[in-house]
């Protein structure tokens, strides 16, 4: 099975506007607040609305390899800040963590769901921007003259403030997220 550009761009949460913007599809990454209980046997979870709106249940459901069919999934809020809320009990914390989809952020106040691959492939965001990374190298060195031409638009190509973020995303996070492995083998 093979993965898309298109897939791993949607699964970066920093170009999850973006590529809305461009694509005028929902990305798979989804602004999430995160509330474990103290007893860690239960969660909640705030699923806001994107730049193109509010997900689709059906979307969100397929964020978490293994959600509950009769589980329902009802908008809450107002129309202004759509959200969805939801709120689930387990015997344990190793079911609980079983179930929690892949969640992934900078912060405690800046979280994201990110969908699996087809298949219920979850790569780490330091995966997807070295699948990124790699892809967009690719397009450099075999395509250069497309490349230039595409950079050095400044307006008419509705692709090229993507890929220009997608560039910014890499230089920024990359670093970073090797930083903090390197840290936790360190550590």
């Amino acid at each position: 099975s093979s993965i898309t550009l298109k897939e791993v761009i949607a699964r970066v949460p920093d170009l999850s506007a973006e590529f809305e913007r461009a694509l005028k599809e929902p990305s798979s990454c989804f602004e999430t607040n995160v509330f474990l209980s103290s007893n860690q046997k239960s969660f909640r979870l705030i699923i806001s609305q994107s730049p193109q709106g509010l997900r689709t249940p059906d979307l969100i459901r397929q964020a978490f390899l293994s959600f509950p069919p009769n589980k329902p999934l009802n908008p809450r809020g107002t129309k202004l800040r759509e959200f969805f809320e939801i709120v689930m009990n387990f015997e344990s914390e190793q079911e609980m963590l079983g179930f929690l989809p892949m969640i992934t952020g900078e912060n405690e106040n800046e979280l994201f769901i990110v969908k699996p691959f087809p298949g219920g492939i979850e790569f780490s965001q330091l995966l997807i921007l070295y699948l990124l990374a790699y892809a967009l190298g690719m397009f450099v060195r075999y395509y250069p003259g497309a490349w230039l031409d595409l950079m050095g638009r400044s307006k008419g190509d509705r692709f090229l403030p993507l890929l220009r973020s997608s560039v910014s995303v890499i230089e920024t996070h990359f670093p970073k997220l090797i930083l903090r492995e390197l840290e936790k083998k360190a550590g």
